[in-house]
């Protein structure tokens, strides 16, 4: 307890490389803190990570990398895949995470190593913050908790924070002659419950950058989404987040049946995959029967008939329907980022002060401070000249 393992700072590198697990905290450990630490190819032939926390509180992993790991890059578990125990207070904070889920090469033969970036289980009150996620065979942060609960009864999870995150090219693995072929039922940002093992309740999703930047398309019908709620999530909070190229819809929360709070979310070229939003195009996924809360959203698309929301069962919305038929308070204009893969919004944006500051966070993706100008943008970011 109350331990910190650190780069020298003063200079040079310091890398942990191999193992099964590169580092492992257990015995309910805690308040322990790495910084700066670049960990490097954990795992075997069938799983392994760079950082789990198996039982351990208070833990922090910061300012270093994460790559080449055979299954999970950084996973803040709570006891075993079956039968879970709660752990709380942990962070991962300004880390690069990517090529990770490697042992997928086979196809799953020796073993399903899951492969996300970043897997918060179990975990209450854990923050996940300030990372770059690339690159990762399954989702890049992805929220969940154990099959058979916790032996007290169900692994709650409560008021996790996941924030000023880019993730992009996720989701997927390569085959012979560069051809990518996708992950299904899979997301950047993924939360994911079964209510029979306890409730994920609480989470906040705000701030974040996702695009797929694919150097070449999926060679299946895989469409992963930006921002999924996998089943029940109440009191969900997906807020100011920037989605652009992805290839399911931007944002799916239609499992989830509990209200969800979407507001100031910038998204554009939504469902660019096979599959797309249940084969069709959206930014939006949602099911007809719950009424989530949506204020200054821009769901952008390249033409006024092309689906933006999609209500299962129900007639679709369109772009230039958006504003009649769902949600009075969008901006349906271009977001105009600088780039593809850089979602910041140029001066002449229409995003640019069109959001009620009440309904936004206090900073952006840097950190600046909300409004720089007569009102708040939507988006992640908030423009500064």
């Amino acid at each position: 307890e109350y331990m910190t393992v650190r780069r020298n700072p003063e200079g040079g590198r310091f890398f942990v490389k191999y193992g099964y697990y590169n580092g492992y905290v257990t015995a309910d450990a805690h308040h322990l803190t790495f910084d700066g630490i670049d960990w490097v190819a954990g795992g075997g032939r069938d799983y392994g990570f760079c950082f789990r926390i198996h039982d351990g509180d208070y833990v922090t992993v910061k300012n270093g990398s994460c790559h080449e790991t055979m299954a999970q890059g950084i996973g803040y578990y709570g006891g075993l895949s079956d039968v879970g125990i709660t752990i709380t207070n942990n962070v991962i904070e300004n880390m690069e995470i990517y090529d990770t889920g490697r042992a997928w090469v086979d196809g799953g033969g020796i073993g399903n190593n899951l492969g996300m970036g970043i897997i918060l289980k179990n975990c209450s009150d854990c923050v996940a913050r300030d990372n770059i996620i690339h690159n990762t065979y399954r989702g890049g942060i992805q929220v969940n908790h154990s099959t058979d609960g916790c032996p007290s009864g169900p692994c709650d999870v409560l008021n996790t924070l996941i924030e000023r995150n880019e993730v992009y090219d996720f989701c997927h693995f390569r085959r012979d002659n560069d051809v990518l072929a996708g992950q299904t039922d899979c997301g950047a940002i993924i939360i994911r419950n079964a209510p029979t093992n306890g409730d994920i309740r609480g989470v906040v999703i705000r701030n974040n950058m996702v695009h797929g930047t694919y150097s070449t398309p999926f060679s299946n019908n895989a469409s992963p989404h930006g921002i999924y709620t996998d089943g029940i999530i109440p009191d969900a909070v997906i807020l100011n987040n920037s989605l652009n190229n992805i290839p399911g819809a931007c944002i799916n929360v239609e499992p989830n049946s509990r209200p969800v709070t979407i507001i100031g979310n910038a998204m554009d070229n939504c469902s660019t995959g096979s599959a797309g939003c249940k084969g069709e195009k959206c930014a939006l996924l949602v099911d007809r029967s719950t009424r989530h809360k949506t204020a200054f959203n821009s769901y952008w698309a390249k033409a006024g008939d092309v689906q933006v929301v999609h209500r299962n069962w129900s007639l679709p919305i369109t772009r230039d329907g958006v504003v009649r038929h769902w949600e009075a308070t969008a901006v349906q204009a271009p977001p105009s980022f600088r780039s593809a893969s850089d979602l910041h919004l140029k001066g002449q944006s229409d995003l640019v002060d069109a959001q009620d500051c009440a309904t936004a966070p206090e900073d952006d993706f840097d950190r600046q401070s909300r409004p720089q100008g007569k009102g708040c943008d939507i988006g992640a970011d908030e423009y500064h000249p």
